[in-house]
């Protein structure tokens, strides 16, 4: 890997995925755990807005916060969705697990790859992936609310794989860019680039879990 910024940006990602994973298989064993987030609503609103705050400070004091603040947000974040991914290894086999995150680092490496050599400049596509975002949380709230349709799931389940693989690639460019553009500490960057990264991998991984593996009987 050519880029400095990335490659620690990369060695950040994988240190975050692993307490991700680890947390949630941890915690899924324990059934106190399994039952406390079962009984307890106000424990997962909680853990959501906790996600939430972190993701926001992460991003808004990229270039503000020192690299260890933004380090510790990571790293937080990581762990918290670590905790709220228990119910994943509640739900499917682990067998199947396995299988989908192989798939999805499969496809997020050679994406990426694909993303840093290529003179294709993707990220002139931001705008257009923006829009499909919010057009896909759009139609995952109507789906929810109203159709409540399995195949409609499954649709969704489609665009959000494409979105989020494009979205690997526009990432990718983007740090590469803010690399070249010396604007922001590299630190700093390599640590946004790591936060960016993992959002398109939970996202890829959450998206093809629900096309790929079955629900336990």
């Amino acid at each position: 890997m050519g880029s400095n910024t990335l490659a620690k940006s990369f060695k950040l990602l994988a240190l975050g995925l692993f307490i991700t994973f680890v947390t949630a298989f941890t915690l899924s064993v324990v059934p106190s755990v399994n039952n406390l987030f079962l009984e307890n609503k106000f424990l997962v609103i909680g853990l959501v807005i906790a996600e939430v705050a972190a993701a926001i400070s992460l991003t808004i004091g990229i270039r503000k916060m020192s690299a260890s603040t933004l380090k510790v947000l990571y790293f937080l974040y990581s762990l918290l969705t670590g905790i709220s991914f228990t119910a994943i290894f509640q739900y499917y086999d682990l067998s199947n697990v396995i299988l989908v995150f192989a798939a999805t680092a499969l496809l997020f490496i050679s994406f990426a790859y694909f993303a840093e050599k290529t003179n294709l400049d993707l990220t002139k596509f931001g705008p257009y992936l923006l829009v499909g975002l919010l057009g896909m949380v759009l139609m995952a709230v109507i789906n929810i609310l109203f159709l409540r349709s399995d195949s409609f799931s499954l649709l969704i389940s489609v665009l959000g794989v494409l979105v989020f693989v494009l979205y690997i690639g526009y990432d990718v460019q983007n740090v590469l860019r803010l690399e070249r553009e010396n604007s922001i500490p590299e630190e700093n960057l390599a640590i946004f680039g790591a936060f960016s990264l993992y959002l398109d991998f939970i996202n890829l991984f959450v998206k093809l879990l629900r096309l790929i593996a079955k629900k336990k009987d």
